[in-house]
Order: structure tokens, then sequence, then C-alpha cells
């Protein structure tokens, strides 16, 4: 099995693997008018999310919760799950299953499901880790947008020229998170801050550091960060760490600027993070791409395996004795 740190490494090389997704592709529905839900949960899930953000004008919605609410009893589904044997998305299939149009799984119980219902599988590569397998999980559902006319081919087309910017700076992104995670101690908890905008990428980052690093991480996206959290700066904690993704937005900026200003009031710490590209997409996949590698650069210094998940783990089979 790759390991967690091996598989982010070589992201690059993974989406351009991932690429092959959107080859030789037919219309199978058109769906252009439906709201579709992408169920995924934890590094599963992150892929609706993302895509969520980047077709905004598509009527997408990410869901990570065991049951969808009424509203959405007439949209149709992608199921996502790397294992194929997450409890959540298992019981959305099951009470949802005439409108799951695509999962996406490496096996498990769901494409046993699937297979069964004639539903279309797209499958992932075995051997990873769910939240390492993120540019197949992505691309992936990209597929079953694209089959059934939820996207169109120019709005894929922007993904894979995202890609090929990714990989231009990827080098620059490596050291520059490298960098930033000697920063870093055992003792602090990272708070990732964004725009709006960006905000997958915030909370991609945050979940990276929990689970490979096994650190406590939030994520916040600006404005909304001014109207409550900001007042947590009076709490005289000596080991808070921002990690602000910039943003080309003269509000934002202006946010960024008295935030960092009450920060150096106090004994936190913060890291402005500049990558080159304006454009809000390359952004969106370049801070991804830098909190992930921050990740297993922190767990790398901080002596943590970034693969041990021992308390999910005991967790899933603590829930199953009641199965």
């Amino acid at each position: 099995m790759e390991s967690v740190k091996e598989s982010i490494l070589d992201m690059i090389k993974h989406y351009e693997k991932a690429l092959s997704y959107l080859e030789n592709i037919n219309i199978e529905h058109d769906y252009s008018n439906q709201e579709i839900i992408i169920v995924g949960m934890g590094g599963s899930g992150i892929g609706g999310m993302i895509l969520e953000w980047i077709f905004e004008e598509v009527k997408i919605r990410s869901w990570n919760h065991k049951i969808l609410p009424p509203k959405y009893k007439d949209s149709k589904i992608i199921l996502v799950s790397y294992s194929g044997n997450t409890s959540e998305t298992l019981k959305i299939y099951d009470n949802h299953k005439e409108n799951v149009i695509g999962v996406v799984t490496s096996g498990g119980l769901l494409e046993k499901r699937a297979k069964i219902d004639k539903i279309p599988i797209v499958y992932l590569p075995r051997g990873m880790a769910p939240r390492a397998s993120l540019p197949y999980i992505l691309l992936a559902i990209s597929r079953i947008l694209l089959v059934n006319r939820i996207v169109t081919t120019k709005q894929i087309q922007l993904i894979k020229q995202v890609i090929s910017n990714l990989k231009e700076e990827f080098d620059n992104i490596k050291k520059y998170a490298n960098d930033v995670s000697n920063l870093i101690t055992q003792n602090h908890i990272i708070i990732f801050l964004s725009p709006y905008e960006l905000y997958p990428a915030a909370y991609r980052s945050k979940t990276q550091i929990n689970e490979n690093c096994k650190m406590h991480s939030y994520s916040e996206y600006l404005s909304e960060h001014n109207h409550n959290s900001i007042l947590s700066l009076k709490q005289k904690h000596r080991d808070i760490f921002y990690i602000i993704y910039d943003f080309p937005d003269k509000e934002y900026r202006k946010r960024i600027e008295f935030l960092t200003k009450e920060l150096l009031k106090t004994n936190h710490r913060f890291e402005i993070i500049s990558l080159g590209n304006n454009k809000k997409t390359d952004l969106l996949f370049q801070y991804i791409a830098f909190g992930d590698l921050l990740s297993i650069f922190v767990a790398k210094n901080l002596y943590v395996n970034p693969d041990s998940i021992d308390l999910i783990e005991n967790l899933k089979k603590y829930l199953s004795k009641d199965v």
C-alpha cells in the first residue's frame, strides 16, 4: 500500500493518471437541469465539496451525513466511498437508490449493491488512503457529471488546465510548505483562514493536519470569522498559529491587515501564504496542495506517522457492535 506521504509527494503523477477518467466519454443521460447531491464522508467527501465550489453555476451540493432531508427527495445522487463500506454512505444508498446516478469506489458493499442495481461505477485505484486519493475522486466524480450533461466539456477543460498549472508550480509550493512546517510545534493549534471563495482549501488543510499530524486544527473563512471568531483573540493562548491563504480581493486583504495587526498584540503566530496565480480555481488547487504537503512535513518534523488512523478504526469497530 502506498503511504500517505508518497501519495502526496506524487500528487501530480496521480492527477495525470486520473485524467484517464475523462477519456472515451459517451453521454448517458441529460440531467443538466437537475440538482445533484454528492455524498461522501471524510477523505471521500472532500471531492464533492471542491467541485461544488468550482462548478458554482451548476446545481451541485456536497453532503456528509447519513440522512438526506426531504427537500432533496427528487435530487440525483452521486455516492463516493473509497472503501465502499462507509456506513453513512450505504444508508443513503439504501434509502435513495432510485435516485443514484453513479458511485465512486474501490469496492466493498457499495460496489456489490451498485452492480446488483446496475448503477454505473467509477473505480478508484486500490492501495491508497482515502484522503490521499483526492485526484482520482475529483476526476471520477467529474466523469459522472460529464456523462450526464451536468457539466460541459468546457468546464472539464478548466480542470485539466488547472492540473497543468499546478504541475508547473508544484516544486515551489512544496518548498514553501516545507519552510512553513518548520515554524509549527507540537503545541500549536492551527487555524486555516481563507476567503469564502477558497474555503474548501482551508477545510481540506484542516482535515489533513487532523489526520496526518494528529493535531487540533480548524478552518474559518472571511468575512464570517470577523463576526464572532475574531473575539477569541482576547484569549491569551500561546499556541495558536494562523495560516492565512491570501486572495486578490481588496476588502479581504483589508480584513487580513486588521487581523494581523491584532495578532501582533498577542502571543499568537501567523503566516500569510501567497501563491503566484491570481485565478480562483488555480489558487484553490494550489492551496489544497500546500495544505497536503504542509501536513506531511509537519508530521515528519514531529515524528508522527501520517498513515495511522487508529482512533477512527476503533470508532468504526465500536459502532459496528450495534449494527
